[in-house]
């Protein structure tokens, strides 16, 4: 929520999209993640940054986001599909597909 409201310098917010480590259920609350983030896993993320900022929020898996934002404007732009695949504290990945 911090965040946000750093980012946003006092203009209006319409959304707020999160990418996230973990696994991400569909509802948007973070379904697994390993111990890097303490209590981070059964988190009701989405609907708790809804409740706080007033506004829509998505929420994805920080891989998913990465890979589509390669698709959209970085190294896979223009390409016939994209394979991300990133280690880190874990190793994730994400494909795109046109």
């Amino acid at each position: 929520v911090e965040a946000v409201r750093a980012v946003a310098d006092g203009e209006p917010v319409t959304a707020v999209g999160v990418g996230t480590a973990g696994v991400v259920a569909p509802d948007g609350s973070i379904t697994s993640a390993t111990d890097a983030i303490r209590g981070w896993a059964g988190f009701p993320l989405r609907s708790a940054l809804e409740r706080a900022t007033g506004v829509a929020v998505v929420v994805v898996n920080d891989v998913h986001a990465a890979a589509v934002a390669e698709a959209a404007q970085g190294a896979g732009r223009g390409a016939g599909g994209l394979l991300m695949v990133a280690v880190g504290t874990g190793i994730g990945g994400a494909v795109v597909l046109p």
